[in-house]
């Protein structure tokens, strides 16, 4: 149980939980499970670091609107030791991958059946691939798990509950930050613009849109984006947008787009949106084939 104590001493915790006596757990009866609200299901992935080893996380970002979920208070988490990691990286190797993604769908389906838990990410860093439910039943939870488990006995696993009503783990470990989300959109469009058959390899004019709360912090930030050779396309108040960031602004650049470029060009946009309390909206470009 050691790496689950570590993710939990990670949001501060208590510690894990063994399978322990059904009258210990803080659990629901099954029989009056609740069901889940629907929310439209945004699968992307990001490249990371935990402790200091590089993890590749898979999340659905369609839960940030409407968790935490009332009831699936205890996060589940299944551990998968590979047995064939990348000696590069160890994160899954392509020999070991379909295997992996076989044990995972079939934990998910046992798990996520009749509503027992909802599955909202999974992280593979160090030798391990992390699956991460919500459940609503912490005593179901454990009486499956041995079953489960057993169609697969050549690898090692463990798994756990833990207490999260504020589903922190989701949020603060899972979600990506402010600069992974933007990578995830960068790479969308540059897999947009590969569709068109754009090789990425020419400078071009790169477009981008910020918008603030107060017209002093638009000034601000304009400020410093210049000193990085931004030019100032056009600024302008936008009423639809009133309540929240209406002044709003438009910069561009030319710069190369490639995939490892392109983070060098929006990341320093969106620190600075960040702190003038602004609110990055993304670029675009033309195609170039």
């Amino acid at each position: 149980m050691y790496r689950l104590a570590i993710l939990f001493l990670l949001f501060n915790l208590p510690a894990c939980e063994q399978p322990p006596q059904e009258e210990q757990l803080e659990a629901k009866t099954f029989s009056n499970k609740l069901e889940l609200p629907p929310h439209e299901e945004n699968w992307d992935f990001y490249i990371g670091l935990i402790d200091s080893n590089v993890s590749s996380t898979f999340v659905d970002l369609g839960f940030l609107e409407i968790s935490p979920l009332e009831g699936f208070d205890h996060l589940a988490h299944v551990s998968i030791t590979l047995n064939d990691p990348n000696p590069e990286n160890n994160l899954s190797s392509s020999s070991e991958a379909p295997k992996l993604i076989q044990i995972e769908n079939y934990i998910e389906k046992h798990l996520t059946e009749d509503t027992l838990s909802t599955y909202v990410g999974r992280y593979t860093s160090n030798g391990f691939r992390d699956l991460c439910f919500f459940t609503q039943d912490t005593t179901e939870f454990f009486k499956r798990m041995p079953n489960i488990l057993s169609q697969y006995p050549e690898y090692n696993f463990d798994y756990g509950v833990q207490l999260d009503p504020n589903w922190e783990v989701y949020s603060d470990f899972l979600y990506p930050s402010p600069k992974q989300f933007q990578t995830i959109q960068n790479r969308k469009v540059l897999e947009n613009l590969e569709t068109n058959n754009d090789p990425l390899t020419d400078q071009r004019l790169v477009e981008h849109w910020i918008f603030f709360k107060s017209d002093s912090d638009r000034g601000s930030f304009i400020e410093e984006i210049k000193e990085l050779n931004f030019i100032i396309v056009e600024k302008w108040f936008e009423k639809e947008n009133s309540e929240l960031y209406p002044f709003a602004l438009q910069i561009s650049r030319i710069d190369k787009v490639g995939y490892n470029d392109i983070d060098n060009v929006t990341h320093p946009i969106l620190d600075l949106a960040i702190k003038y309390n602004g609110d990055y909206d993304g670029w675009e470009t033309s195609v170039e084939n």
